[in-house]
């Protein structure tokens, strides 16, 4: 007979696998509105965050109240405590998503830069590319992947750098509407740190599967 602990377990994986979908779709979404200068792309980003935190708080309070009910030891307590970690990070991301949108709407009052329009999204579906691959290696219990999300990080982080470069060369020279180049400071500094909570859901997927601590720590 199945436990109830492990019906339970199950319902919580499934809210979790719904939240990291929304967050997918949120990256997805601001991607686009970027690309295609849609403010409505990007209010329907900013909107989706509500419904994200719902979501976190209710997988927050199934956890707590497993906790108490079950007093789990081991290898389903290191899975509920993970879980309470990386839903943290996907409400982050969450945040992110839509402060970037917020950007995406004020890019709109002024005609695009190309350079910026180019560079920042082919950073972005690196990042998009990790959180999917962070994700995939939580579903699948798959070290290997998690690995490579720790690794691409180091990609992501040196895209940001260049063009923070070049964000500030057009400060400097001042082509360009100077709130529009901070926009895009915004938007690139949110798109790294996208990166580094994919990361760290990468990290704790190794915990899972490794019993071992790994942030701060060369895999």
């Amino acid at each position: 007979m199945e436990r109830h602990f492990d019906i339970e377990i199950r319902e919580l994986t499934k809210k979790l696998f719904e939240m990291t979908t929304l967050v997918e779709r949120a990256i997805d979404l601001v991607i686009l509105s970027i690309l295609e200068r849609d403010s409505r792309i990007a209010q329907e980003v900013i909107e989706s965050e509500k419904i994200t935190d719902e979501l976190e708080i209710d997988i927050e309070e199934q956890c707590m109240t497993m906790l108490a009910l079950y007093q789990p030891v081991a290898k389903d307590l290191r899975y509920i405590v993970m879980i309470m970690r990386i839903i943290v990070d996907l409400e982050r991301m969450s945040d992110e998503t839509k402060s970037i949108a917020v950007s995406a709407i004020n890019l709109l009052k002024d005609p695009p830069i190309e350079l910026f329009m180019q560079k920042i999204p082919d950073m972005a579906k690196k990042v998009k590319v990790m959180v999917r691959n962070a994700i995939t290696s939580l579903v699948e219990k798959n070290e290997e992947m998690a690995l490579s999300v720790i690794e691409d990080d180091d990609a992501v982080d040196e895209d940001y750098h260049n063009i923070l470069q070049n964000l500030k060369k057009e400060l400097t020279e001042r082509r360009f509407n100077c709130e529009r180049i901070i926009d895009w400071l915004f938007i690139t500094r949110h798109f790294e740190r996208l990166g580094d909570h994919a990361t760290n859901i990468a990290e704790d997927v190794l915990y899972i599967v490794r019993g071992k601590n790994v942030k701060h720590m060369k895999p």
